[in-house]
C-alpha cells in the first residue's frame, strides 16, 4: 500500500498498522487530536502536498487547491482564491476547475451572479469530457434564452488557455 493515498483519503491510515494495538493507540492518538485541533493532524501536510503540486504546474493540484479555498476545509474560505485557483486549473485543461468556475458564476460566489459566464465555463468543462459539467450545462440551458446561449457559445468558442 503507498502511504501517500492515506493523505488522499483513498485508503485508512490506520490500516497501514498491523499490530491491532498500535492501531487502537494511533486511532485513540487521533481522535484526541481531533478533540484538540479540530482537524486531523495531516491537513496541512494535504494542503502543502496539494500546493506543491498546484506550484509545479499540475492542474489536479490548481483544481485541489481552489476546492480548498472554496470550501474552507484546510484553509480559511477565500472565493478569490479559489476563482485564482481554477483558473489557473483551467488554464491547463482541468474539466473539473472548469466546472468548479462554473458553480462559482452560477452561485455568485467571490465573483457576481453571472449564468451565462457559468453556462460558458460548463460548456468548456463539457467539452474536456466532464460529466459533471454536463450536466451543469444541461441545467444551465433551462434558465437561459437563446440568445444568453448563443452568447455563452461564442464565448467558450473564442475561449483559448491563458500562458498555462
Amino acid at each position: 500500500m503507498d502511504p501517500w493515498n492515506a493523505f488522499r483519503g483513498q485508503i485508512n491510515p490506520f490500516n497501514l498498522i498491523a499490530s491491532k494495538r498500535l492501531r487502537l493507540i494511533a486511532q485513540v492518538i487521533f481522535l484526541i487530536a481531533l478533540w484538540v485541533f479540530g482537524k486531523p493532524l495531516y491537513d496541512q501536510d494535504v494542503l502543502n502536498s496539494d500546493r506543491t503540486l498546484a506550484e509545479m504546474g499540475n492542474p489536479v493540484g490548481m483544481e485541489l487547491l481552489g476546492h480548498h479555498y472554496e470550501t474552507g476545509d484546510v484553509v480559511k474560505q477565500d472565493y478569490a482564491q479559489a476563482m485564482d485557483w481554477y483558473m489557473k486549473g483551467a488554464n491547463h485543461g482541468s474539466s473539473s476547475a472548469m466546472f468548479h468556475l462554473s458553480n462559482l458564476y452560477e452561485l455568485g460566489l467571490g465573483v457576481p451572479k453571472d449564468d451565462v459566464a457559468a453556462y460558458t465555463w460548463a460548456l468548456l468543462g463539457a467539452r474536456h469530457y466532464s460529466e459533471l459539467a454536463e450536466n451543469s450545462r444541461l441545467r444551465l440551458a433551462k434558465s437561459l434564452n437563446p440568445d444568453q446561449i448563443r452568447q455563452a457559445e461564442q464565448q467558450a468558442n473564442q475561449w483559448q488557455p491563458a500562458n498555462p
